[in-house]
C-alpha cells in the first residue's frame, strides 16, 4: 500500500531511501514504462482511494520532474506538486470542473503559478477566490526530511557526547519557495515571507542559500527538520546549522 523510492545516484556516492506517504490512497500495483519522447521513465500505478463513501480505484502517473520553463527568471507556473491531480488552461475562470473523482477531498491548488487556500470539492468542481487561467487542483502533499544527528570535529575533539544547540541553518535549494525549518523540534520557521508581494504574478523561485534563524533547546542530539506542505518546488541542496555547545552533565 505505501509507495516507497530509492534515489541511487552511485557517481555522487547517493543511496537514500524515501516514503511517499498519501493521503486517502494505498498503492496497489505499479509499472514503469518509457515516455512517448523517450526522455524519462513514467511511474504508473494502480491506487485505492475511499471517495464518496465508495472505493475506487484510479491509474494514476507521475509527472515528470519539475525545471522552470524560464530558467533565468524561475517562476512556480505549472510546478505540479499534488496527487491525483488534473490541470485546466483556457481563458480565466474561477469554477474549475471535472473533478468528481476528488468529490468530497480537501484539494490544495495552484492558480497561475500562485498557491491558492484549500478547497473542498462538492458537485465535481471548487469555486476560486479569483479568476484563472492555467490551474492545478489535487491532494494536497507534505514533505519532510529530519536530519540524521549533526556531528563535526572543534577544536579540542567531536562534538559527540556535548549538548548541542542551534541558533541559525542555513538552507541550500534550487529553484525553491516556501517551507519551514526546525531545530530539535522547536517552533518552526518559515522559509517563506509574502507580505510585500502581490498576488498577480506567479511565485519566483529561489536558488541562493538562506539563512534562517531558529530557536532550539540543548540536547545531545541536533536535528534539523525541514518541511514543505504547500504546492511549491522545493529541491533541497544543503543543510547547515551554526552549532552552539556545552559540556553535558
Amino acid at each position: 500500500g505505501e509507495l516507497i523510492g530509492l534515489t541511487f545516484r552511485p557517481d555522487q556516492e547517493v543511496t537514500g531511501w524515501h516514503r511517499h506517504p498519501m493521503i486517502n490512497g494505498q498503492v496497489e500495483d505499479i509499472g514503469v514504462i518509457t515516455s512517448a519522447d523517450s526522455a524519462y521513465s513514467q511511474l504508473w500505478m494502480i491506487v485505492r482511494r475511499t471517495i464518496g463513501g465508495q472505493t475506487r480505484r484510479y491509474v494514476e502517473v507521475m509527472v515528470p520532474f519539475f525545471m522552470p520553463a524560464d530558467l533565468t527568471a524561475p517562476t512556480a507556473s505549472g510546478a505540479w506538486f499534488v496527487q491525483s491531480g488534473l490541470r485546466y488552461q483556457g481563458a480565466p475562470a474561477s469554477v474549475i470542473s471535472g473533478l468528481a473523482h476528488l468529490e468530497g477531498q480537501e484539494v490544495a491548488v495552484l492558480a497561475d503559478g500562485i498557491e491558492h487556500r484549500k478547497l473542498i470539492v462538492a458537485a465535481g468542481q471548487v469555486t476560486l477566490d479569483r479568476a484563472a487561467s492555467d490551474v492545478i487542483v489535487g491532494l494536497p502533499m507534505r514533505a519532510r526530511l529530519r536530519t540524521l544527528s549533526m556531528e563535526t570535529q572543534v577544536d579540542g575533539g567531536t562534538t559527540k557526547g556535548q549538548a548541542k544547540r542551534a541558533d541559525g541553518v542555513l538552507i541550500e535549494r534550487l529553484y525553491a519557495t516556501g517551507g519551514s525549518v526546525s531545530c530539535n523540534g522547536a517552533e518552526p520557521e518559515d522559509l517563506l515571507f509574502t507580505g510585500q508581494e502581490a498576488l498577480t504574478s506567479n511565485r519566483p523561485l529561489l536558488s541562493e542559500p538562506k539563512r534562517v534563524t531558529v530557536a532550539s533547546g540543548h540536547a545531545d542530539q541536533l536535528e534539523v527538520e525541514l518541511v514543505c506542505d504547500n504546492v511549491y518546488p522545493f529541491t533541497l541542496t544543503g543543510v547547515s546549522p551554526h552549532v552552539h555547545m556545552r559540556e553535558s552533565r
